[in-house]
C-alpha cells in the first residue's frame, strides 16, 4: 500500500500508528513513486471487505505488534460504520473467526464484590459473545460480552451472530412459604385494580384491538398474597444458579 504513505511512513520515526497498520504492512516508496503506483492500481487503504479479511486472518498478531485494546475497538467501530460494504464471503469468515473484541467481568485479588470487578478483554468468536440487554445478568453470569458501544458496532455484532444475553437465559421463580393476606398485598391489589384498564388502551385512550375480555376479567379477579421470599433460578449454558 502506498500513499497517505508519507503519513504512514512516520511510523519509523515513532509517530502514532493507525489501528489497521497492526494488521497489514504499509510501505512508502517516496512522493515521486507513489503517483505511478496509484496509476498501477496500488491502494492507499484497504476496502471494508479487505479490512474484514485482514481481521479474520491476522487478528492474533494485532496485540503482538503493539496494538492496544482501545485501538482494536476503534478498528471494529470503523469497520461497523462501513459494514454494509463488506461482501458476503468476508462476512462469513468474520462469523467463524475469533476476531471480535469481548469483555468479561473478573474479580480482583480474589474479591467477590461485583462493584470491584473489572472487565478483561479478549478476542472471541461471534457464537461465544453476547450482547448485554440485562446488566444484572452480566454481573451474575459473567459471560464474554460485546463492548458497551451502542449503534453500528452493536448492529455488526448482532449480524455476525452474537446473541442477546436475556434471550439465552431461562428464569423461574418459586414462592417460599405460605401466601398470606397482608396490608402490603392489599395495597398492591388496589394499584392493580386502578391501573388494569391501562393495559387495554393506547396512549390516546382508545381501546386496543385483540384484547380478550375474558382475560381482562381474569386479571380483575387476581388474588395478591405475600410470601416470605421468592426463590429464583437462572439457567444459562446448561448451568443453573
Amino acid at each position: 500500500a502506498t500513499g497517505a504513505a508519507a503519513k504512514r511512513a512516520r511510523v519509523a520515526g515513532g509517530a502514532k500508528r493507525e489501528p489497521i497498520e497492526y494488521l497489514a504492512d504499509f510501505v512508502s516508496f517516496g512522493a515521486e513513486a507513489e503517483p505511478f503506483l496509484r496509476m498501477c492500481g496500488v491502494k492507499e487503504w484497504p476496502t471494508p471487505t479487505e479490512t474484514a479479511e485482514l481481521l479474520a486472518d491476522n487478528h492474533a498478531v494485532f496485540m503482538e505488534r503493539g496494538g492496544s485494546v482501545d485501538e482494536y475497538k476503534a478498528l471494529l467501530i470503523d469497520l461497523a460504520g462501513s459494514f454494509k460494504h463488506v461482501d458476503k464471503a468476508a462476512v462469513a469468515r468474520l462469523k467463524q473467526a475469533p476476531c471480535l473484541l469481548g469483555f468479561q467481568l473478573a474479580d480482583v485479588d480474589g474479591g467477590t464484590d461485583a462493584a470491584d470487578a473489572v472487565r478483561v478483554a479478549s478476542l472471541t468468536s461471534a457464537s461465544d459473545c453476547y450482547l448485554v440487554d440485562i446488566p444484572a445478568l452480566e454481573v451474575l453470569l459473567r459471560p464474554v460480552c460485546a463492548p458497551n458501544v451502542a449503534g453500528p458496532l452493536f448492529d455488526m455484532y448482532e449480524k455476525l451472530g452474537c446473541r442477546w444475553l436475556g434471550r439465552c437465559v431461562t428464569r423461574s421463580a418459586k414462592p417460599v412459604g405460605k401466601g398470606t393476606a397482608t396490608a402490603r398485598a392489599s395495597g398492591l391489589k388496589r394499584v392493580i385494580d386502578e391501573r388494569v384498564g391501562l393495559l387495554s388502551v393506547n396512549a390516546q385512550g382508545e381501546r386496543l384491538s385483540g384484547v380478550k375480555v375474558s382475560r381482562e376479567k381474569r386479571l380483575a379477579k387476581v388474588q395478591v398474597l405475600e410470601v416470605k421470599s421468592i426463590a429464583t433460578t437462572v439457567t444459562f449454558e446448561g448451568v443453573t444458579r
